[in-house]
């Protein structure tokens, strides 16, 4: 993603290699994949030096090796999750001294993950002959993994909402209500939603490969 954030607050350029945070522009990685907040300060993820780093207003407080190309992360309390990618394990870390608290083997390449009530619902690219995706979800107090459903095509983005999960996988955005087997909404026509924000009353997607942005209201909103 050539910017990650929100220009005119914290956003990374990665076709600068900037972190802009608190009026300032510092030096970064390449590839940032993932941003998040936590407290007063930031975390970046590269996949070009398979690092996590914590950002505050005066620069880099310390990195950590976590992963093997890694891609997304997701942020709870005082801990960090971040799927390793090529490594096959979703990584949980301890903020803010990035120490490895424990780290979960997944089937195939974690590249999405998102948190709700306790659980990591994980998006893994598995090695089959047709691509496609696999949905996991990993109880973060027991380790306990299980797969919820497969889906054809890449991983591209996943959010966890009061009422379910949105998913995008290639082509397809999708709502999966927690406690249901089968998504309540499917739409077709995307390239690879890369992002998926909730709103009040619903979703505003962001297609990169389509260079668009598209609004879907959710089930809980009504007509």
């Amino acid at each position: 993603m050539g910017t990650l954030g929100q220009p005119g607050h914290t956003y990374v350029d990665n076709g600068m290699h900037q972190l802009h945070h608190a009026g300032r522009v510092f030096a970064c990685d390449r590839d940032i994949e993932a941003l998040a907040q936590w407290q007063d300060c930031v975390l970046l993820l590269s996949s070009d030096t398979d690092c996590l780093s914590l950002w505050d207003r005066d620069g880099l407080i310390r990195t950590a090796r976590t992963g093997v190309y890694p891609q997304d992360m997701a942020v709870t309390g005082d801990m960090v999750c971040v799927c390793g990618g090529a490594d096959s394990m979703l990584h949980l870390l301890s903020l803010p001294a990035l120490q490895t608290l424990a780290s979960h083997r997944l089937p195939g390449m974690p590249e999405r993950v998102a948190l709700q009530s306790g659980s990591a619902y994980v998006l893994t690219l598995l090695a089959e002959e047709a691509v496609c995706t696999a949905l996991l979800r990993l109880d973060l107090l027991t380790g306990e993994a299980k797969a919820l459903m497969q889906l054809p095509g890449l991983p591209g983005a996943i959010t966890a909402a009061d009422d379910g999960l949105w998913l995008g996988v290639s082509e397809q955005v999708l709502h999966l209500p927690y406690d249901h087997a089968e998504p309540d909404i499917l739409i077709d026509g995307f390239g690879l939603a890369r992002l998926i924000e909730v709103e009040p009353e619903g979703v505003i997607v962001t297609d990169e490969l389509e260079d668009r942005i598209v609004f879907i209201r959710s089930p809980a909103a009504g007509t």
